[in-house]
């Protein structure tokens, strides 16, 4: 389906000197030739009819009585920036305000365009300062201070609203180029405006016109060919789109506001231009993109019927999708068929080390985001034993693989491992995790640290569907001392939003290992320094914000972690209460960090060693918003330091023994890595990570943080080489 919106006389709203009528006074006229042969142009306000008429007099026999120009007699008008002397074919003209440049945009008051060029009728509305143009079958109406035009009754966006200045209305210039084809040319230099007006109206304007070579896709680009064409031969010079007819929507390349919608029917619309500077009318087709559909996978081959224990397995897998999209995620998984309960392994099974039949899941993710259903392949292992999962993991697999254990061997029942030492590192641990599902503003947790200390955030946006968009998590720093403070914020790392916390734990965890440059500030009393602001990232319902770092003050800092709305400003936060605290912890405490001393040496089998399992371990604090005694369960945000020295070659492994868990791990001679380093582990204790080698007689140490959203205890086994 095609539409053409009709811009008609838009751009003649810019020329509107004549619509003055708020102001009673006008130029009065002496009915003698200037000297100079100057004209002088006045409008005279009928107050009936509210039409807008004019005086001009002069020697020029080309002017008439009325005011009126003869239709022959303009070719070019010239004004210049500032001044109130205008050149009608050469002939200087006085104007009650000169052209001027409001907010970078070009105004003039060109009453003599709308009535002279034109020929146009104004009407002006004293109560509503509404002005309407008439010209032909077109209609155009403006109100003073009101950016939104409308033609034909389609709104049109300005550059800037109508004003009145000294009884004068001035409009932007470019709204007559784009909308009239009227050429408008600028001479930087002399700051010179030329407006053709005779020659632009014997040139023809373009059609513009396109079509959509094919049917398209949710998340196919989106290409139309442009079939735009000038009768007059001219060139065309420049394009726009638009999108369902909202000028909000507009670009010179449909790429840039349509590349790869999703499924549903639009309105596309182009106008373009000719080398003379006019534009065609809007034309208009509609489209509908098909809904983008889910890839299907057909097949998953292996080349023969069983496997030996421990034997490398080769997959091949079929599937159907659109042609032209690419597949952007794989995931595997896999469990033991006769153990429905038992928890899948979320990586590709290359080596199965237990004997028995074993389901293989695949899914495929298209470009687009689609998911496929689970494709299910049985495969099966024989008893003969190639290798011990053991032996093959501990010799071959990367730091980070997962121990699939599906034998069921319970780690806890290692023995206790030798703790030579346990020492605490003090500081202050500030921690906002409470409510961790945040239903209303305010300040969610505020306290005032001193010295070296870390912070760790943690909070869902858990507001009704409509309001969630609407809210902002932020973090400030304020001074409310009577000295300036020095604040370093170091390995910072804030993540999300999104809805897969475990995800969003592990990541977070990863690049506060990493680290990452300390950034400064000086805090003047009073200052406010925001830290971090959600601000654009579309903090919607049911997603996360987690956040690390570390900081270091010179004196007493207030560290405020909130929820406002996107029209708030920061300072609105400080007149909120604060949300009622839930199950979840928030509070300061004075731990930091625990450095654990590791003694294998007279160990010759394997160990463990369990760390948040008990209450004796958590650490306890205070909440600072009410002074209320509180306890970290799980220690989260305190970082171990763990140094292991061993007799034998021994290999470490993390066993989680809580519900969920995904996180990451350090050497301390090495770069952090995922552990587990494919998919999470949920709902079961079997499952481990394999976490690296100490060689025999070396003592290695590795750094472990609980990460935000997985529970505690964790176990750390040790298994000499000799248990492989």
């Amino acid at each position: 389906m095609k539409k053409n919106i009709l811009a008609g006389c838009l751009a003649f709203t810019i020329l509107l000197n004549a619509l003055q009528p708020v102001f009673a006074e006008t130029i009065i006229s002496d009915t003698s030739a200037t000297s100079d042969s100057s004209i002088i142009v006045g409008p005279i306000i009928n107050s009936e009819s509210n039409t807008i008429s004019g005086t001009a007099i002069s020697s020029d026999s080309s002017i008439t009585t009325d005011g009126a120009l003869l239709d022959d007699a303009i070719s070019k008008i010239i004004f210049t920036l500032n001044s109130k002397v205008a050149l009608i074919d050469g002939k200087s003209v006085k104007l009650l305000l000169p052209p001027k440049l409001i907010q970078g945009r070009t105004l003039l008051p060109l009453r003599i365009a709308v009535e002279n060029i034109l020929k146009a009728q104004v009407l002006w509305n004293s109560k509503t300062k509404t002005i309407t143009i008439t010209k032909d079958a077109n209609t155009i109406i403006l109100r003073i201070g009101n950016r939104t035009a409308l033609v034909n009754g389609v709104a049109i966006l300005l550059d800037v609203a109508p004003i009145l200045e000294y009884g004068t209305t001035l409009l932007p210039i470019r709204f007559l180029a784009e909308q009239m084809g009227i050429l408008i040319e600028f001479d930087a230099v002399t700051k010179k405006i030329y407006l053709t007006g005779s020659l632009l109206a014997a040139n023809k304007i373009p059609d513009a016109s396109f079509y959509f070579p094919q049917a398209f896709v949710a998340g196919q680009a989106v290409t139309a060919v442009d079939t735009s064409m000038d009768s007059d031969g001219d060139a065309i010079t420049a394009r726009e789109w638009m999108i369902n007819l909202n000028p909000k929507q507009k670009n010179a390349q449909l790429s840039t506001i349509f590349s790869y919608p999703n499924a549903g029917t639009y309105a596309i619309s182009l106008k373009v231009k000719d080398s003379k500077g006019a534009w065609s009318n809007w034309y208009t087709e509609y489209l509908t993109i098909a809904p983008n559909q889910p890839p299907i996978v057909t097949a998953i081959n292996v080349p023969q019927e069983s496997f030996k224990r421990g034997e490398e397995i080769l997959y091949d897998f079929s599937f159907d999708n659109e042609s032209w999209e690419t597949i952007k995620a794989v995931k595997w998984s896999y469990y033991l068929t006769k153990d429905l309960l038992s928890q899948p392994i979320y990586a590709k099974p290359s080596r199965i080390f237990d004997a028995g039949e074993y389901t293989v899941t695949l899914q495929l993710q298209d470009a687009y985001g689609n998911w496929s259903d689970k494709f299910n392949k049985q495969i099966v292992i024989n008893s003969e034993l190639l290798f011990t999962e053991f032996a093959y993991k501990f010799n071959f697999a990367a730091p980070g693989e997962t121990i699939a254990n599906f034998s069921g061997y319970n780690f806890m029942d290692y023995i206790d491992t030798m703790k030579e030492s346990m020492d605490i590192g003090k500081g202050l641990l500030y921690m906002s995790n409470s409510p961790e599902r945040v239903i209303t503003n305010g300040m969610l947790y505020k306290d005032k640290v001193t010295g070296t200390g870390r912070a760790i955030i943690h909070h869902i946006n858990s507001f009704i569907s409509e309001d969630a968009l609407e809210k902002r998590l932020v973090i400030v720093a304020v001074n409310q001392s009577t000295s300036a403070q020095n604040l370093t914020i170091s390995n910072s790392t804030i993540l999300g939003p999104t809805s897969d916390v475990l995800h969003l734990g592990q990541q977070l965890l990863y690049r506060y290992l990493q680290g990452s440059p300390s950034t400064s500030y000086i805090l003047h009393p009073n200052d406010v320094q925001i830290l971090y602001d959600s601000n654009g990232k579309k903090w919607e319902n049911g997603t996360a914000i987690s956040g690390l770092f570390d900081f270091t003050t010179s004196g007493e800092t207030t560290l405020i972690v909130g929820c406002i709305d996107q029209s708030n400003s920061i300072s609105d936060l400080f007149n909120m209460t604060y949300p009622l605290r839930d199950v979840h912890p928030r509070g300061s405490f004075t731990d930091l960090n625990q450095n654990i001393l590791v003694n294998l040496t007279n160990l010759t089998e394997p160990s463990k060693l369990v760390l948040g399992k008990t209450s004796d371990e958590w650490i306890s604090g205070y909440d600072g918003i009410n002074g209320e005694l509180v306890v970290n369960r799980g220690n989260y945000g305190m970082e171990y330091h763990i140094s292991v020295t061993a007799k034998e070659r021994t290999a470490v492994i993390l066993n989680p023994r809580g519900n969920v868990y995904n996180g990451a791990i350090k050497w301390n001679d090495s770069t952090p890595f995922l552990a587990p380093s494919d998919g999470y582990f949920f709902g079961g204790k079997d499952r481990a990570s394999f976490l690296g080698i100490i060689e025999a007689g070396q003592t290695r140490d590795f750094t472990y943080m609980l990460p935000n959203g997985s529970a505690s205890p964790i176990l750390f086994a040790f298994i000499p080489d000799t248990y492989w």
